[in-house]
């Protein structure tokens, strides 16, 4: 089937939605942790195509989208609802994967 997205772009809203609900299991979980692992995805996906590696600069970039979606949520739980929280974790994290697959695009002229 040919179509313009691909099924597994939807797996980082997948891993959200199983974040919401397993929680209480990632609450141990420094803030930086998270900050580094997205700063390192980030590198991974502009340092792939430099080395050939094109074919895996989207499985990169749906980690770095899924990391962002649940730092965004641990960030804004202690001020808002968690319904409302995970809406604008999901908003959040699909402009992150929309700027970074931008990036990357524009950067290496990827089609």
């Amino acid at each position: 089937m040919n179509t313009w997205i691909d099924m597994h772009t939807f797996i980082p809203y997948l891993f959200a939605f199983l974040f919401w609900g397993f929680q209480d299991l990632f609450k141990k979980i420094s803030w930086k942790w998270y900050v580094g692992t997205i700063i390192f995805t980030v590198s991974l996906a502009l340092i792939f195509p430099l080395v050939g590696l094109k074919s895996y600069v989207n499985e990169v970039a749906i980690i770095s989208e899924s990391l962002m979606i649940v730092f965004s949520y641990k960030l804004m739980i202690k001020r808002l609802s968690g319904p409302v929280t995970f809406f604008l974790g999901l908003v959040v994290g699909l402009f992150w994967g929309v700027a970074l697959f931008s990036l990357v695009g524009v950067i290496y002229n990827i089609n």
